[in-house]
C-alpha cells in the first residue's frame, strides 16, 4: 500500500513538475519503477547498465528527473544513474551534491556506467564536490557536450567515459585523480577531436602535462595517453599509447623526439591530415630515413606510421598494422618490391586512394588492409600472393577490376564484400 501511494505521488510530481532543491520521501522511486527505467532508457536498452548492481539500493529522483541510487550502509553514499527521461530542453544539468531520504543525507560520490550515454542534447554538466568516480562510458556519445569541470574530489575516470564528445575543447585533470581508463585503453577522451587545451594539475602524482605539452602523460611510465591536434611530443616521453590521438583532424605534423621507444599501432588511427613526419636523428628505435615522411622501426625495417606524403623507402620489408589508417589525403602509393607483408588495417579508411602498386614479393594481404578505400578502382594482385584475408578489400565501392594470379590459394569469404561495382575479375 505504501509503495503504491509513493508511486502515485511520484507520478503526480512528474506530471506537474513540483520543484524542490532536496530529495524528499515522496520522490522515492520503487524498484518496479526502476525496472521500467531499464526498459525505456537508451543506455539500458543497450545493456550498458546492470540494474542488479544496485539491487539493495533505494531509488530517488530529483526535480530535474535525475535518478539516484542511495546505499543505506554506514557510508551513506549515493550513485547518479542518469536521467529517467531525456527531454531536449535539458541542455544544462547539475548533479546534486547530496540527497535526503528518510531523514538521512547521502553524498553523491559516483556517476554510474553509461549514466548519460548518448544524451546528445546535453551541453554542460556540473559535477558536485563529492564526486569520486565517473563510470565506464558515463558521458559517451554526448556529441554536444561543451563543458565539464572536474571537482578536486575526483579520483577515477573509467574507460571511454567521454568517448565521442566532439565539442569538448578543454580538459583539466585535478590533483587527486589516480586512474584513467584501464590497462588496455587509458584515453578516456577518445575521439574528442575538438580538444585544444589539456592540462594536469601540477600536484597530481600519477599524471602530468610536462613542459606544457598539451597532453596527458602517465608519469610512472612516461606514456602519452591522451593527446590532441595541438599537443607537443616533448623530450622525456617514452611511449605513445593506444589510440591516444585517434581522429584528430587538425593534426598535420609529427616530430618524434629522441626518447620515444614505443608507439602503439593505433596511436594515430583516423588522423586524416598528417602530412609531415620527422624523427630525431638521436632516436635509437625509430627513424625517418631518406626524408620519407614516415616512422620506421629501425631494427625491423617496418614502416609503423605513414602520412599523406609518405614515399616508402626501398629497404622496407613490412608495412605495420594501421600504418596509414584514415589518411584521407593519400591519393596514390607505390609499395616497393622489398615489402613482404602488409599488416591488418594498414590502409583502412584511405577513402581517396585511387591506385596502389603492390610488391612482387607479397605473400598475403592481411585482414582489412584496404578496407573502405572507396575510390580504389583497380587492383593487380602479384603472382606471389597466396592468401587474401577477410575484409581485405571490403567496401571498396569503386573497385571494378581485380587481376587474380594462379598463386592465390585462399580468398576469404568477406575479402571483397560490398565491392558492388566489381564486374571484371581475371583469374
Amino acid at each position: 500500500m505504501r509503495k503504491s501511494l509513493l508511486f502515485l505521488l511520484f507520478l503526480i510530481s512528474s506530471i506537474y513538475g513540483f520543484a524542490t532543491n532536496e530529495i524528499i520521501e515522496s520522490q522515492f522511486l520503487p524498484i518496479e519503477c526502476a525496472t521500467t527505467y531499464v526498459q525505456t532508457t537508451a543506455m539500458l536498452r543497450e545493456g550498458l547498465i546492470d540494474i542488479n548492481a544496485f539491487d539493495s539500493y533505494d531509488y530517488l529522483q530529483d526535480s530535474d528527473g535525475i535518478l539516484y541510487a542511495a546505499n543505506a550502509s554506514e557510508s551513506l553514499e549515493a550513485v547518479c544513474l542518469g536521467l529517467i527521461e531525456a527531454p531536449n530542453e535539458y541542455a544544462n544539468i547539475t548533479i546534486k551534491e547530496e540527497i535526503i531520504f528518510n531523514g538521512k543525507s547521502y553524498n553523491v560520490v559516483e556517476i554510474a556506467n553509461s549514466a548519460f550515454f548518448d544524451c546528445t542534447f546535453l551541453q554542460n554538466i556540473t559535477l558536485p564536490a563529492t564526486i569520486k568516480k565517473i563510470g565506464f562510458r558515463a558521458f559517451a556519445g554526448c556529441t554536444n557536450l561543451e563543458s565539464v569541470i572536474f571537482p578536486e574530489s575526483l579520483q577515477i575516470i573509467e574507460t571511454e567515459a567521454f568517448v565521442n564528445c566532439y565539442k569538448i575543447s578543454s580538459v583539466y585533470i585535478p590533483k587527486n585523480v589516480t586512474t584513467l581508463g584501464d590497462d588496455n585503453n587509458k584515453n578516456v577522451f577518445l575521439c574528442c577531436n575538438n580538444l585544444q587545451h589539456i592540462k594536469v594539475d601540477k600536484n597530481n602524482k600519477h599524471f602530468d602535462s610536462r613542459k606544457n605539452c598539451n597532453a596527458i602523460i602517465e608519469t610512472s611510465t612516461n606514456t602519452l595517453i591522451t593527446g590532441c591536434s595541438y599537443s607537443k611530443l616533448v623530450e622525456g616521453i617514452e611511449s605513445i599509447g593506444f589510440r591516444s590521438f585517434k581522429q584528430m583532424a587538425d593534426l598535420y605534423e609529427l616530430n618524434i623526439p629522441s626518447t620515444i621507444k614505443s608507439i602503439n599501432a593505433t596511436a594515430f588511427d583516423g588522423c586524416p591530415n598528417i602530412n609531415y613526419i620527422s624523427v630525431s636523428k638521436r632516436n635509437s628505435v625509430y627513424d625517418s630515413r631518406n626524408n620519407c615522411n614516415a616512422i620506421i622501426e629501425t631494427a625491423t625495417n617496418t614502416l609503423c606510421i605513414g602520412s599523406n606524403k609518405t614515399v616508402i623507402p626501398t629497404d622496407i620489408v613490412k608495412i605495420g598494422a594501421c600504418a596509414f589508417c584514415g589518411r584521407t589525403g593519400l591519393l596514390d602509393i607505390v609499395i616497393p618490391n622489398s615489402v613482404q607483408m602488409i599488416r591488418e588495417f594498414a590502409f583502412e579508411g584511405c577513402f581517396y586512394l585511387r591506385s596502389v602498386i603492390l610488391p612482387q614479393n607479397l605473400k598475403e594481404i592481411y585482414p582489412a588492409a584496404f578496407k573502405n578505400c572507396s575510390m580504389l578502382s583497380k587492383v593487380i594482385i602479384p603472382n606471389s600472393v597466396e592468401r587474401i584475408w577477410e575484409e581485405a578489400f571490403m567496401n571498396c565501392t569503386d573497385l571494378y577490376s581485380v587481376s587474380m594470379p594462379n598463386s592465390v590459394i585462399q580468398i576469404d569469404d568477406s575479402a571483397f564484400r560490398d565491392c558492388d561495382n566489381l564486374v571484371n575479375s581475371e583469374f
